[in-house]
């Protein structure tokens, strides 16, 4: 099970690196052959923001193509409003499917938590990344039960927004040293590295006991 989890997000990463590669040069070389010496335009690249404005665009095509494209119309999942019904039966009945779809469902969102704050300081406060992450999970389940390629599940968007909360916590507590004075560095770095670090342990704790039972 672990080794087909391991198997499908390293597919999803390595098509996810092509694509970025292959837009980020097309974007250099309109910039450098179009922009700059075409049109003879003044303002400069910035490289950085480009990257991740790609890097987030991609990551987004991914996720909607996994949830949506990728999958067959026709399917009668109806509405599940019952949290925490996947834990239940990954705990209780031993179910690899379930913890299979647990797991794919919260590192699905952890770049979306992540990508964020590097985007735009708008999302630095932790609420901004919270609602927009529960905006989006919530619009792609809606979708999939609309057009019957799978299942209203709130254990779904409970994982996604779970994601990218760790996503966030993990660049908030990277980037806590370069936006706060220097007596707060370890401050704000405690505040982001605990939540995560909780999760984590949580989320392994869960899934050791899962598979001695």
């Amino acid at each position: 099970m672990l080794t087909g989890m391991i198997d499908t997000i390293s597919e999803y990463i390595i098509v996810g690196l092509i694509i970025s590669s292959a837009l980020y040069l097309l974007y250099l070389i309109v910039y450098f052959f179009v922009y700059k010496k075409l049109l003879h335009g003044k303002k400069a690249l910035n490289l950085r923001k480009a990257l991740i404005i790609n890097i987030f665009t991609v990551y987004i095509f991914l996720v909607l193509y996994a949830t949506m494209f990728a999958r067959f119309s026709g399917i009668t999942g109806g509405i599940n409003l019952e949290l925490f019904n996947s834990y239940k039966k990954a705990l209780f009945r031993l179910s690899s499917s379930a913890w299979r779809d647990i797991t794919l469902n919260i590192f699905m969102f952890v770049p979306f938590g992540f990508l964020l704050p590097l985007l735009s300081k708008f999302f630095y406060k932790p609420y901004f990344t919270v609602i927009l992450s529960f905006l989006f999970t919530l619009s792609i389940e809606t979708v999939q039960l609309i057009i019957k390629i799978g299942a209203f599940d709130l254990d779904d968007i409970f994982n996604n927004v779970l994601g990218a909360i760790m996503g966030y916590c993990l660049v908030m507590s990277l980037l806590s040293s370069g936006f706060n004075k220097e007596k707060n560095k370890t401050k704000y770095s405690f505040i982001y590295t605990v939540p995560l670090i909780i999760i984590t342990l949580v989320f392994f704790g869960f899934y050791i006991f899962c598979n001695f039972k």
